[in-house]
């Protein structure tokens, strides 16, 4: 049961983001990192972005309005993720000494963390979880470790690689291990191991060197949907494109599977998943790649060529819109795969995300950040975009249990404001806006361990009175 309280207040006169039309682009804003992006844009409940940028070693946080609000020196940054309270996570990658930083809002350095290359989720808790090689750890909001597991697994020479974990609604940890295992583990919060999947593996040994037939490889992250079933796409066949053969798993709650279907391509991206369970994913095909919409029962549906030669993770926005980025390219298509629209950005594109308001953010390898006018809100639904939010947190809603009580909504300077609150500390709540009562728009999303979270209203501009609710998703 959605729990909802209301409470309206007068706004002085705020600084108006810029208005969104009812299509993406053209373009708002251009911001350059100067170097390549590996990673998509993570945003804190102020509407600021972070993302980082390898080779100049910085990691960025930038202002809605597209202004730099502060850098920090970051080896080859990682995916930002953004915590409760607006902490930042994000670590080093490619580098023997690497570690994984905590900042908070205003880029101070909170404490750090030796994991090389990380791959990090976030719970609502505060909890962080790290997959760094073998390794997967869960660390306390202040740094220290709670547990650690090692994954000992070998095929002949091979070792295994963690993949980026997952939080399910349970606070259980998934996560995907590659190299030469090929399993999707998942853990307690205790850390003990509640089930193991395989995904398929052959390994074979000719002349001493170590050689692997490819079978059952995990490409993308993990979604998760409203009953708990882990999606994710595995590669089976040869390791190449144009003959190997994807398939889609649906893990069950005990780790065994519901049902798998083989689609077209040759790799599965992320999956996004949509209000009716349909699970939306990209797979590579050469020349080119392609859609493909599955239901939840796994039953193919559609699929839609996509231009350009790869594609990323989908993200669903609420007027049924799907958002993709691919070589050269932002593609926007309706959920029945018909009426594309694509708009021509240089640079290789990596996964959109869909912010609070409709306005919409892509970063491309060459190390561009745009922000374009959006179409609507990201979709209600379990998993609507890469990662499953803008925080980039990686985790199923924890759904508050008793009903939130909205205490007061006051004006810190311009379209920012503070909302203060009681009810349960670490659960998923949703700011709500409106300017009469009937019509409600999301502005923002959050998980606190605090009871007072500052958050923008980018409508906000040209409204004396303004109402607001809190509600959990």
């Amino acid at each position: 049961m959605k729990r909802i309280c209301a409470i309206s207040v007068v706004l002085a006169a705020c600084h108006a983001f810029q208005c969104l039309s009812q299509a993406v682009g053209p373009v708002i804003w251009e911001f350059q990192t100067g170097g390549p992006v590996w990673a998509v844009p993570a945003i804190d409940s102020e509407g600021t972005i972070y993302i980082g940028a390898a080779e100049t070693n910085q990691f960025y946080a930038i202002n809605p309005d597209g202004t730099q609000k502060w850098k920090v020196r970051v080896r080859n940054p990682t995916q930002a993720v953004v915590g409760p309270g607006n902490r930042i996570f994000v670590g080093e990658a490619g580098v023997p000494d690497g570690k994984f930083f905590a900042f908070d809002a205003e880029g101070k350095r909170l404490w750090d963390f030796e994991a090389n290359d990380p791959a990090v989720a976030v719970g609502a808790d505060g909890r962080i979880y790290i997959s760094s090689s073998r390794r997967l750890f869960a660390l306390a909001p202040d740094g220290g470790v709670l547990w650690t597991y090692t994954n000992t697994f070998r095929v002949v020479c091979l070792d295994s690689v963690l993949g980026p974990p997952i939080i399910g609604h349970d606070q259980a940890v998934y996560v995907t291990a590659g190299g030469a295992d090929r399993r999707v583990l998942a853990f307690n919060p205790n850390g003990t191991m509640r089930w193991q999947f395989n995904t398929g593996r052959e390994a074979y040994e000719d002349g001493g060197e170590c050689g692997t037939i490819i079978l059952g490889e995990v490409w993308g992250l993990p979604a998760m949907g409203a009953d708990g079933t882990i999606y994710v796409g595995a590669k089976l066949a040869t390791s190449y494109f144009s003959t190997s053969r994807p398939i889609l798993y649906a893990i069950n709650a005990s780790g065994t599977t519901n049902w798998h279907l083989s689609l077209n391509g040759g790799v599965i991206e992320s999956p996004a998943i949509g209000a009716d369970g349909t699970i939306y994913v990209t797979t590579l095909a050469p020349p080119t790649n392609r859609l493909e919409a599955i239901s939840s029962t796994g039953i193919w549906r559609w699929d839609a060529q996509i231009p350009g030669f790869s594609a990323r993770s989908p993200a669903l926005a609420a007027d049924g819109t799907i958002l993709m980025g691919s070589t050269t390219e932002f593609v926007t298509t309706a959920m029945n795969s018909t009426n594309q629209n694509v708009l021509a950005l240089p640079g290789d594109l990596w996964a959109p995300v869909i912010a609070p308001g409709g306005r919409v953010y892509v970063s491309s390898y060459q190390g561009t950040l745009y922000a374009l006018r959006g179409t609507a809100d990201a979709a209600k639904t379990p998993w609507p975009m890469h990662r499953r939010d803008v925080t980039q947190s990686g985790r199923a809603p924890s759904i508050a249990t008793n009903r939130p009580a909205l205490v007061s909504v006051r004006q810190r300077g311009g379209s920012l404001l503070e909302v203060r609150y009681t009810g349960e500390v670490a659960r998923d709540y949703q700011i709500e806006a409106s300017s009469n009562l009937l019509d409600w728009e999301a502005i923002s999303g959050f998980a606190s361990v605090e009871l007072v979270v500052p958050f923008r209203d980018p409508g906000a501009s040209g409204s004396r009175s303004r109402f607001y609710r809190l509600r959990s998703p």
